[in-house]
């Protein structure tokens, strides 16, 4: 029994097959859209956390997806999408370890969201003051 020489060897996959959507996705795959490297969702909460210090360009790669910028009252901002507050936590938690003077966290502004419905009704509830107003 002879086999072709380009043959690829038995057992590997078809790599010109698509992957089975039954098999759980590959953590060392770039294209895989779990990848926390991946960019940030529009629907994540934008966090801006200031510390005492300018804090140099190296030290951006223990805050991910954070931007660090100096302001001219010598501190640096850290500002970005955070996933959820066990994401943000573990941020909290690097500047704690690194020894830096925490000064403010803050959540930027978002869309509200829409008014809870009435069970009873199915409407939307209108906040409204006893002037009716």
């Amino acid at each position: 029994m002879s086999s072709h020489p380009d043959a690829d060897p038995p057992g590997l996959p078809d790599p010109t097959e698509p992957p089975d959507p039954a098999e759980p996705p590959d953590p060392t795959d770039p294209a895989d859209p779990a990848d926390p490297a991946d960019p940030a969702d529009p629907a994540d909460p934008v966090y801006s956390i200031r510390v005492s210090g300018h804090l140099d360009a190296h030290w951006s790669g223990r805050f991910e997806r954070l931007v660090l910028s100096h302001a001219s009252d010598a501190t640096t901002a850290l500002c970005g999408p955070v996933i959820d507050q066990a994401e943000l936590h573990a941020i909290l938690a690097t500047i704690r370890d690194l020894g830096l003077e925490l000064l403010t966290v803050s959540r930027a502004p978002s869309q509200p969201p829409p008014p809870p419905a009435s069970p009873a009704t199915g409407h939307h509830r209108s906040m409204t003051d006893a002037t009716g107003r």
